[in-house]
């Protein structure tokens, strides 16, 4: 097994209700990213932030290769990403059994990291029970399995109103797609780019809360 680079932030309550928080950072960003979260994610869990496998400069990572054409038009490396999902899946179940018997799992993904958070959340809800998509859509391609444990899946969607990475519309299209799973999710939309401002991290925490 690949186990990726992380890192890791102990729990002080360790205890049998103790959960597993993963963090997927975005294209060309690194492991150190959503870490910075770390200190306002609820105190009841361990904290572990993967480094995506591929280097594409020094201290820049992707989980898959981006391509873009004349026209700016993008396409990727779909089974680098399914490659990805393996990998992150794998490592998830190592860190369950290292540190969380129990099972409370929740993925928060960046852009990138979003899109590969929707195909593990929509795969493996039976092992995962909730997903933080900030900045990314969700792609059937990616998709591989389906879980019989959906409607247990908990999901907070954010997005950018004025993104020019991965456009509203793209947010907005993956909520028509994904009801015929019956998710129980949140949906908010921010007057902001790429990216998470306060208000979007308040209100993600709170979720994390309930």
């Amino acid at each position: 097994m690949k186990l990726l680079k992380a890192l890791i932030k102990k729990s002080k309550i360790a205890n049998d209700d103790t959960g597993l928080i993963f963090l997927l950072h975005g294209y060309g960003s690194n492991e150190k990213d959503l870490f910075s979260f770390s200190e306002f994610l609820p105190e009841n869990n361990h904290i572990i932030s993967f480094q995506a496998p591929t280097e594409l400069e020094k201290n820049c990572y992707s989980w898959y290769d981006i391509h873009f054409n004349n026209n700016s038009v993008r396409s990727f490396n779909i089974s680098q990403a399914k490659e990805s999902i393996k990998i992150i899946y794998n490592n998830i179940m190592y860190y369950s059994k290292l540190y969380n018997k129990i099972g409370k799992i929740t993925l928060i993904g960046f852009s990138q990291g979003a899109i590969l958070s929707w195909s593990l959340g929509i795969s493996y809800a039976d092992k995962i029970n909730k997903i933080a998509l900030l900045s990314g859509y969700f792609n059937e391609e990616l998709i591989s399995q389906r879980s019989n444990n959906l409607e247990k899946l908990k999901c907070f969607i954010s997005h950018g109103e004025y993104d020019p990475v991965i456009p509203i519309e793209m947010a907005r299209d993956s909520i028509k797609k994904t009801k015929k799973f019956n998710l129980n999710y949140v949906f908010k939309e921010y007057p902001e780019a790429h990216g998470v401002s306060n208000q979007n991290l308040t209100d993600l925490i709170d979720w994390l809360s309930i």
